[in-house]
C-alpha cells in the first residue's frame, strides 16, 4: 500500500500541471492519501519503517491542495470570461 500511495502521489503531482488532466489529480491524490494512511498504520503495527508511506502521504497532500486550487481558479476564470462585459 505504501508503494501504491507513493506512485499515486507522484502521478498526481505530474497530472496537476497538465491543464486538461489536472482534474484527474484530485481523485488520484485522495486515493493516495487513503492508501498512505492505511499502509502507514499497517507498517507501524508490523514494526517496519514507514518512510515510503509518509512520502506518499506528503506527495498526495501537496498534489491535492495545489490541484484543487488550480481547478477552482480555472473554474472561476472560465466563469468570468463566459459572462458578457459590463462596460461595452
Amino acid at each position: 500500500m505504501a508503494v501504491a500511495s507513493l506512485v499515486l502521489g507522484v502521478l498526481a503531482l505530474v497530472l496537476m500541471w497538465i491543464p486538461v488532466l489536472g482534474i484527474a489529480a484530485i481523485p488520484a491524490a485522495l486515493i493516495g492519501i487513503v492508501l498512505a494512511v492505511v499502509g502507514k498504520k499497517n507498517l507501524a503495527a508490523a514494526g517496519s519503517p514507514t518512510g515510503m508511506a509518509t512520502a506518499g502521504l506528503v506527495c498526495s497532500i501537496i498534489a491535492l491542495i495545489i490541484s484543487t486550487i488550480f481547478t477552482l481558479v480555472c473554474g472561476a476564470c472560465a466563469a468570468v470570461c463566459a459572462t458578457p462585459a459590463l462596460f461595452f
